[in-house]
């Protein structure tokens, strides 16, 4: 548990694998399954004033979106709801394809979490490395989000180098 002024805040740890959406388990799950989006946005409304740590593959190409973090306090709430626009060019990435659906609902999902990402948005990976290498490409589609109390607990976020287990580069925070 992250420690704020007046105690101990819970901490949330959601550890995402989406599928491409081009995939065959997609395809013979289609109209059958609740998206990942959903299924975080149920395990959240069991979840008020917890920080949250949310990692994972999501398969979603973001470009250089981003949203920035509200601080919270009572006046900033409506704000906080209301607020569910991203902002471009907050945040550096190698990976230069065009944002997707996918990326955009993504974004749209941190914003109603609060919650920011450290991608290319924290001292050790300013420059957004990609955190998938395959025989057709790179990409970043594996993401590290943080609510504002962990984010202010972050000294560091690295992208590390392939191993020999996956394509997908383990991260360090």
């Amino acid at each position: 548990s992250p420690h704020s002024g007046d105690g101990e805040t819970p901490l949330l740890l959601i550890n995402v694998y989406d599928s491409p959406s081009h995939s065959s388990y997609k395809r013979r799950k289609a109209g059958n399954q609740t998206s990942v989006t959903e299924s975080i946005l149920n395990l959240l409304l069991n979840h008020h004033h917890t920080e949250i740590f949310l990692c994972g593959d999501m398969n979603a190409r973001t470009r250089t979106l981003n949203h920035e973090l509200v601080e919270s306090s009572p006046e900033h709430e409506d704000q906080q709801r209301s607020h569910q626009t991203t902002s471009d060019q907050t945040r550096s990435s190698k990976d230069m394809r065009q944002a997707d659906a996918r990326g955009k609902h993504f974004m749209d999902l941190l914003a109603s979490m609060n919650a920011t990402l450290l991608n290319g948005n924290c001292v050790g990976d300013i420059t957004g490395e990609y955190t998938c290498i395959k025989y057709n490409g790179s990409s970043v589609v594996d993401y590290t989000a943080v609510t504002t109390g962990l984010h202010a607990m972050i000294k560091s976020y690295q992208v590390l180098d392939l191993n020999v287990f996956s394509d997908h580069r383990p991260c360090l925070t």
